[in-house]
C-alpha cells in the first residue's frame, strides 16, 4: 500500500498506528498467532496466505490457489480477517470501473470556435453523474449502499489547446443480488450516446451467508454485531466457489488508507480470543 502520511508505525495509548495496521496487518497478526498458539484445534483448520487481494482481479492469487489446491473448495467456512472492528460483516458489494470518453475537436484556444471543447461538452453530464444518489439495499436484514463516484478525470494536451477528449473514470459499487451485467447496463443508461464506454474491470458481489449454521453459530456464540461489507473483499470469491464466508477482523475499516490509520490492541486481543475459542470448541 502507498504511504499516506502514516509512517513510521508507533504504539500510542493502546493503539498501534501506521501503514496497514488496520488493513490488514492486524488480521495477519491474529492469523499468525492462531497458527503458533492453537496446537489442537477441534476443526480442520487451514490458514491461507496469498498476494494481490488489493489489486486488479487478474493479479489476485486466490483464484490460482483454488486451481492448484482444489481441496480448498471443500471448506465449510472462510473467515477473512478484513478490518471490521470485530463485527461480522457479511457479503460485500460488487465493484466496477468504467472509463467514459467524451470526444471533442482540438483547436487553438485563441480560436475556440474552430474546435469542440470536450470539457464543455462533458460539463452537464458530469454535473448530473456526480450527484448520483446513494441508494440503500436490504439483504437478509443488513443494508448495502449502492454508490457511484467519478474518481479520475483526464483532459487537455497543453494550456493553449482546446481539449479534444475528456476521460472520466466511474467507480461503481453495487449490492449482492445485482450481477455485473446488470451493473454495466445500469451505468450505460447514465452515459449519453456518442460518449465512449469501456468497462476497465469489475468484480461480482459476495453472497450474504447469515443463514449458514457456521455463521449463525459464530454470531450467536459471541454476540457479534452484524453488518454489511460496503467494500469489495474476497468473500465474493469464496462464496462464488460455494464456500460460506464472512469478514471478521481487528481494525477500524473507516480509517484504512488514512493518516490516522490504527488498530486498537484490544481489537487484536478480542479477535484472537473469539477465533481461538471458535476453532477449539468441544476439544
Amino acid at each position: 500500500m502507498p504511504p499516506a502520511g502514516n509512517l513510521p508505525s508507533r504504539l500510542v495509548g493502546g493503539q498501534l498506528h501506521g501503514l496497514g495496521t488496520a488493513d490488514m496487518k492486524g488480521g495477519v497478526a491474529v492469523m499468525l498467532r492462531l497458527a503458533a498458539a492453537v496446537a489442537a484445534p477441534s476443526r480442520d483448520l487451514t490458514f491461507v496466505f496469498y498476494d494481490g487481494e488489493e489489486g486488479p482481479a487478474s493479479g489476485n492469487s486466490l483464484g490460482r490457489l483454488f486451481g492448484e489446491m482444489p481441496w480448498l473448495r471443500e471448506a465449510s467456512l472462510a473467515v477473512l480477517l478484513e478490518p471490521t472492528a470485530n463485527a461480522v460483516e457479511v457479503g460485500c458489494n460488487g465493484a466496477m470501473n468504467v472509463e467514459v470518453r467524451v470526444p471533442g475537436v482540438a483547436a487553438h484556444s485563441a480560436r475556440p470556435w474552430m474546435g469542440d471543447n470536450a470539457i464543455t461538452k462533458a460539463a452537464d453530464w458530469l454535473a448530473r453523474v456526480t450527484r448520483f444518489e446513494t441508494k440503500p439495499h436490504d439483504r437478509h436484514g443488513v443494508t448495502f449502499r449502492e454508490t457511484l463516484q467519478v474518481t479520475r478525470l483526464r483532459a487537455g494536451r497543453t494550456r493553449n489547446v482546446v481539449p479534444d477528449e475528456l476521460v472520466a473514470n466511474l467507480n461503481y459499487r453495487f449490492p449482492p443480488g445485482m450481477t455485473g451485467a446488470e451493473a454495466e447496463q445500469r451505468l450505460r443508461a447514465l452515459v449519453p450516446d456518442g460518449f465512449g464506454f469501456e468497462v476497465v474491470d469489475h468484480a461480482e458481489p459476495g453472497l450474504v451467508s447469515l443463514d449458514h449454521p457456521e455463521v449463525a453459530g459464530f454470531v450467536k456464540r459471541f454476540g457479534a454485531t452484524v453488518a454489511a461489507k460496503q467494500g469489495w473483499t474476497d468473500v465474493a470469491r469464496f462464496t462464488a466457489a460455494g464456500i460460506p464466508a464472512i469478514n471478521f477482523g481487528p481494525g477500524i475499516p473507516e480509517l484504512c488508507h488514512q493518516v490516522e490509520e490504527h488498530c486498537p490492541i484490544a481489537h487484536l486481543e478480542t479477535a484472537y480470543r473469539w477465533l481461538a475459542e471458535f476453532v477449539t470448541e468441544g476439544a
